[in-house]
C-alpha cells in the first residue's frame, strides 16, 4: 500500500470536483484494519479544507 500525502489528497478532491464526481473512495489501513471510506460530493469542500489542517498518513 502506498502513502498519500496531503498534496495528493487535495489534488484528488480538486479533480473530483472538476469532473463532477459524486464520490471519492479512500482506502486506509490503521492498526492492521483495512477499510474504505466513501466521501460524498457534499463533503468535498470540508475534506479539502481538512487536508490543510492536519498531517495525514494514509
Amino acid at each position: 500500500m502506498s502513502k498519500l500525502t496531503k498534496k495528493d489528497l487535495k489534488a484528488i478532491f480538486t479533480k473530483a470536483k472538476e469532473e463532477g464526481s459524486k464520490f471519492v473512495f479512500v482506502g486506509i489501513e490503521a492498526e492492521g484494519v483495512q477499510e474504505t471510506i466513501c466521501i460524498p460530493e457534499r463533503s468535498f469542500v470540508e475534506k479539502h479544507a481538512f487536508t490543510r489542517e492536519v498531517t495525514l498518513t494514509i
